[in-house]
Protein backbone atom coordinates (compact mmCIF):
# COMPACT_ATOMS: atom_id res chain seq x y z
CA UNK A 1 0.00 0.00 0.00
CA UNK A 2 1.44 3.33 -0.81
CA UNK A 3 1.17 6.82 0.47
CA UNK A 4 -1.72 7.75 -1.15
CA UNK A 5 -3.90 4.46 -0.74
CA UNK A 6 -3.41 5.33 2.90
CA UNK A 7 -4.70 8.81 2.86
CA UNK A 8 -7.72 7.95 0.62
CA UNK A 9 -8.59 5.20 3.41
CA UNK A 10 -8.03 7.86 5.92
CA UNK A 11 -10.09 10.60 3.86
CA UNK A 12 -12.70 7.83 3.47
CA UNK A 13 -13.07 6.50 7.14
CA UNK A 14 -13.17 10.21 8.07
CA UNK A 15 -15.79 10.30 5.60
CA UNK A 16 -17.72 7.26 7.14
CA UNK A 17 -17.03 8.60 10.79
CA UNK A 18 -18.82 12.42 9.96
CA UNK A 19 -21.67 10.48 7.91
CA UNK A 20 -22.59 8.40 10.79
CA UNK A 21 -22.62 10.72 13.21
CA UNK A 22 -24.82 13.52 10.87
CA UNK A 23 -27.14 10.18 11.24
CA UNK A 24 -27.20 10.22 14.75
CA UNK A 25 -25.10 6.86 15.11
CA UNK A 26 -22.85 7.93 18.43
CA UNK A 27 -21.38 4.76 18.60
CA UNK A 28 -19.21 5.45 15.64
CA UNK A 29 -17.79 8.54 17.72
CA UNK A 30 -17.87 6.38 20.81
CA UNK A 31 -15.88 3.46 19.26
CA UNK A 32 -13.57 5.72 17.84
CA UNK A 33 -12.67 7.70 21.20
CA UNK A 34 -11.82 4.26 22.32
CA UNK A 35 -9.44 3.38 20.16
CA UNK A 36 -8.24 6.65 21.00
CA UNK A 37 -7.47 5.86 24.54
CA UNK A 38 -5.86 2.34 23.69
CA UNK A 39 -3.52 4.80 21.38
CA UNK A 40 -2.85 7.73 23.02
CA UNK A 41 0.80 8.09 21.61
CA UNK A 42 -0.61 8.28 17.97
CA UNK A 43 -2.06 10.70 15.46
CA UNK A 44 -5.32 11.11 15.52
CA UNK A 45 -4.85 10.26 11.71
CA UNK A 46 -2.92 7.21 12.64
CA UNK A 47 -5.54 5.84 14.97
CA UNK A 48 -8.58 6.40 12.79
CA UNK A 49 -5.99 4.22 10.11
CA UNK A 50 -6.02 1.42 12.88
CA UNK A 51 -9.44 1.72 13.90
CA UNK A 52 -10.64 1.25 9.90
CA UNK A 53 -8.14 -1.59 9.20
CA UNK A 54 -8.51 -2.99 12.61
CA UNK A 55 -11.02 -2.33 14.81
CA UNK A 56 -9.98 -4.54 18.07
CA UNK A 57 -6.90 -4.01 17.98
CA UNK A 58 -5.28 -3.44 21.64
CA UNK A 59 -1.77 -2.97 21.37
CA UNK A 60 0.29 -1.95 17.75
CA UNK A 61 4.11 -1.56 17.40
CA UNK A 62 6.78 -1.79 14.63
CA UNK A 63 7.96 -4.95 13.60
CA UNK A 64 11.58 -4.47 14.72
CA UNK A 65 9.85 -2.97 18.11
CA UNK A 66 8.39 -6.46 17.99
CA UNK A 67 11.79 -8.21 17.87
CA UNK A 68 13.54 -5.68 20.34
CA UNK A 69 11.08 -7.05 23.17
CA UNK A 70 11.65 -10.77 22.36
CA UNK A 71 8.29 -10.81 20.32
CA UNK A 72 7.91 -12.26 17.17
CA UNK A 73 5.48 -11.49 13.74
CA UNK A 74 3.93 -14.16 12.64
CA UNK A 75 5.16 -15.13 8.47
CA UNK A 76 2.21 -13.65 6.11
CA UNK A 77 0.34 -11.63 8.78
CA UNK A 78 -0.31 -8.18 6.95
CA UNK A 79 0.77 -5.23 8.85
CA UNK A 80 -1.55 -2.10 9.76
CA UNK A 81 -0.44 0.81 7.24
CA UNK A 82 -0.11 4.44 9.45
CA UNK A 83 1.98 7.48 8.47
CA UNK A 84 5.66 7.82 9.84
CA UNK A 85 7.49 11.00 9.92
CA UNK A 86 10.50 11.53 8.25
CA UNK A 87 12.81 13.37 10.10
CA UNK A 88 16.40 14.44 8.58
CA UNK A 89 19.08 16.38 10.17
CA UNK A 90 19.83 20.09 8.93
CA UNK A 91 23.52 20.56 7.67
CA UNK A 92 25.04 23.32 8.43
CA UNK A 93 28.05 23.63 5.67
CA UNK A 94 30.59 20.67 5.26
CA UNK A 95 31.18 20.13 8.38
CA UNK A 96 28.53 17.52 11.34
CA UNK A 97 28.01 19.05 14.44
CA UNK A 98 26.58 17.02 17.37
CA UNK A 99 23.85 19.95 17.75
CA UNK A 100 22.31 19.94 14.06
CA UNK A 101 18.91 20.57 13.79
CA UNK A 102 16.60 18.02 12.49
CA UNK A 103 13.19 19.15 10.39
CA UNK A 104 10.70 17.19 9.17
CA UNK A 105 10.93 16.22 5.29
CA UNK A 106 7.43 14.14 5.12
CA UNK A 107 6.04 11.50 5.73
CA UNK A 108 6.05 7.32 4.06
CA UNK A 109 3.88 4.46 5.11
CA UNK A 110 5.04 2.35 7.60
CA UNK A 111 3.54 -1.02 8.99
CA UNK A 112 2.26 -1.63 12.76
CA UNK A 113 1.21 -4.63 13.83
CA UNK A 114 -1.56 -5.80 16.63
CA UNK A 115 -0.02 -8.09 19.55
CA UNK A 116 -2.50 -11.00 18.37
CA UNK A 117 -0.51 -10.73 15.63
CA UNK A 118 2.46 -12.05 17.55
CA UNK A 119 3.93 -15.58 17.83
CA UNK A 120 3.42 -16.44 21.58
CA UNK A 121 6.08 -18.54 23.39
CA UNK A 122 5.29 -19.55 26.86
CA UNK A 123 8.12 -17.32 28.59
CA UNK A 124 6.87 -14.42 26.73
CA UNK A 125 3.15 -15.33 27.82
CA UNK A 126 3.58 -14.52 30.80
CA UNK A 127 5.86 -11.54 30.52
CA UNK A 128 2.70 -10.39 29.05
CA UNK A 129 0.47 -10.78 31.91
CA UNK A 130 2.41 -8.98 34.27
CA UNK A 131 2.48 -6.30 32.03
CA UNK A 132 5.95 -6.04 30.82
CA UNK A 133 6.09 -6.23 27.43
Amino acid sequence: MNTDNVKQLCEEALRRLATALEQGQSDALKTYLATMARFHKYSWGNVLLIFTQKPNASHVAGFQTWRKLNRFVRKGEKGIAIFAPMIVKKRNGAEESEDAQTRLYGFRTAYVFDRLSRDFRESTLTGWCRGSW
